[in-house]
């Protein structure tokens, strides 16, 4: 049985972690070496996030304690500490970016013979690439094994537009840059759509649905999801296939990161899907205080989708 993240307690957490951690609880290095009670103040924190020192035993603990949440926040912010790695490994690097991340609340086992024969099969079909991509017209070095797990990358050298990462314990994460801000967007004063929120979030849900009967997770299995969006400070949230005129801006980001977490199950996420997406992104919505935040909303944003073409073939629209 493998413990998640493959951590024990008073291991030591890395420096990405510990200023990813410090950075969400809103603390300065400062306030973070009182809020622990360590000697040495800003010092001491500087060279935990930089790798100079280690942070360990107690103070490790304590840190988890107060900002982290337990195992599985652990989990999800080393998983996106992995993904930040690949994503900034060019110097002219995305900072706008929408992603999610999927962490189970128990250990996952699965098989090396099940783990390795994944992919393609695992992948969406409905995707050409994306989520995850399979290398189908594409070059065939943009997937393969790494010694943590799968990893995806788009392109396959330079500054990624794509990253996803399956790891063996049973975390998935996936990043994109954010579409809104290309070129071809036919969106040109900032707006974030919520659409592609909740296409990302559907994505996540199928693509489970796909992966759990294949390395045997279990209908009980308590499943944490995470939606995240980077780089979008005062952008208001939008369905992108309205008439502008009808988009309504009742707030705006106030931070330039956002993000909402929820629990599932793989029960839930087998039976109900889509239900389990809309509350992913609702919760997101929330944040904002948009007009995204009832489901009946987004249902009515994914019926536009479908009639202006952005099709999600795996969603009964009879049924919404």
């Amino acid at each position: 049985m493998v413990e998640l993240g493959g951590r024990k307690p008073g291991d030591p957490i890395s420096g990405p972690v510990v200023r990813e951690f410090r950075e969400r609880g809103g603390l300065t290095q400062d306030e973070l070496a009182q809020r622990l009670g360590v000697r040495g103040g800003k010092a001491v924190i500087s060279g935990w996030e930089t790798g100079r020192t280690a942070c360990e035993g107690p103070a490790a603990e304590f840190l988890l304690h107060l900002l982290g949440g337990g195992d599985a926040s652990l989990a999800m912010a080393t998983l996106n500490a992995d993904l930040e790695a690949v994503w900034n490994r060019a110097s002219d690097r995305i900072t706008s970016w929408r992603q999610v991340l999927v962490v189970p609340r128990a250990p996952v086992t699965v098989a090396p013979t099940t783990f390795v024969k994944l992919f393609p099969g695992a992948a969406l079909p409905e995707r050409r690439h994306g989520f995850p991509f399979t290398g189908v017209d594409l070059h065939g070095n943009v997937v393969g094994l790494t010694q943590s797990g799968w990893l995806g990358s788009i392109p396959a050298d330079g500054q990624p537009s794509y990253v996803w990462m399956l790891k063996r314990d049973g975390r998935f994460g996936y990043r994109e840059f954010l579409s809104e801000d290309s070129r071809r967007s036919s969106m040109g004063s900032g707006e974030i759509d919520v659409g592609t929120q909740l296409r990302l979030a559907l994505e996540t849900t199928h693509f489970l649905r796909r992966l759990a009967p294949m390395i045997g997770l279990g209908a009980d299995l308590r499943i944490n999801l995470q939606l995240d969006l980077e780089g979008v400070r005062a952008r208001p949230l939008i369905d992108a296939h309205d008439d502008p005129g009808q988009w309504r801006f009742f707030n705006r980001w106030s931070e330039d990161h956002a993000n909402a977490t929820i629990e599932t199950s793989v029960g839930e996420i087998d039976s109900s899907p889509v239900d389990v997406g809309l509350r992913l992104v609702s919760e997101m919505a929330a944040q904002i205080g948009s007009n995204f935040t009832d489901h009946e909303s987004l249902k009515r944003v994914l019926v536009n989708g479908k009639l202006a073409g952005s099709l999600l073939s795996f969603i009964d629209y009879a049924k919404l």
